[in-house]
């Protein structure tokens, strides 16, 4: 019995991978959006998508979870998109129901020339 309830609860959840351009559309359409920085802190300080929130960490982010929305919609990050699937087990965990992945990540991002931040956020020690 709680396994199928758990099913039925994952299920629910909608875990979508899109291309630059598909993340920048929906993400900039999505009226209840939040981005999602899963790379190292050093790395979000130098440059990010504009508006990301970093949640590098599972201690920052399970702190983050306490205070978003849940019925957000929740876009996520990562240098090359292998820190993502990290993530997104959390958030499936926390029962966020919608999810969507930047394929190929930051990179693939720069690389398709979408904006990025590069203010100054945080200082970092190397």
């Amino acid at each position: 019995m709680k396994i199928s309830i758990l099913l039925i609860l994952f299920s629910a959840i909608q875990v979508q991978k899109s291309i630059p351009s598909d993340f920048y559309e929906q993400m900039n359409n999505c009226e209840n959006a939040i981005l999602l920085d899963a790379r190292v802190y050093a790395e979000y300080c130098e440059s990010r998508i504009s508006g990301a929130i970093w949640a590098g960490q599972k201690v920052v982010l399970d702190s983050l979870l306490k205070q978003l929305d849940k019925e957000a919609t929740f876009f996520i990050y990562c240098e090359i998109g292998e820190r993502t699937k990290e993530v997104v087990k959390i958030l499936k965990k926390a029962k966020i129901k919608h999810i969507i992945e930047l394929n190929g990540g930051f990179i693939a991002w720069k690389n398709d020339n979408f904006p990025i931040s590069e203010e100054k956020i945080c200082e970092i020690d190397l």
